[in-house]
């Protein structure tokens, strides 16, 4: 079984948001809506190479022992959605670094007929990320 077979046996590959009552938060600004503050750069894919790379799309998650980790897309610029075959993986004592650039994550496998990788995410199940 492949891992998109895998997903979408366990529901999460149904192209819906599901939250459970109670789970989304709700905005700090004036009637509710959220404030959204200055942007702010805090992992650059480019740093250690010679070119520029970006991100696009990501998650992040905090293990057990409290290191942050980011997970995702990236490319050498400039973007090309068809040919993002990895994730990036880098991780952190917190989300504003310093972070430390790991070795690339699940790549697209060709063999599961997969080109691309897409928008990622993490679960947790029995210890297991």
């Amino acid at each position: 079984m492949n891992r998109r077979d895998a997903l979408r046996n366990l529901g999460l590959l149904t192209g819906a948001l599901i939250s459970p009552p109670g789970m989304l938060a709700k905005g700090n600004g004036p009637n509710g809506k959220f404030n959204i503050g200055a942007c702010t750069k805090i992992y650059d894919p480019s740093n250690g190479r010679k070119d520029r790379w970006y991100i696009n799309d990501h998650t992040f998650i905090r293990s057990e022992d409290g290191q942050w980790h980011l997970f995702g897309i990236t490319h050498r610029e400039p973007a090309n959605a068809q040919d993002e075959k990895f994730l990036a993986h880098a991780i952190a004592p917190n989300l504003c670094g310093p972070w430390k650039k790991k070795t690339f994550v699940l790549p697209a496998d060709e063999k599961f007929d997969e080109t691309v990788v897409w928008a990622p995410f993490v679960l947790r199940h029995d210890g297991l990320y």
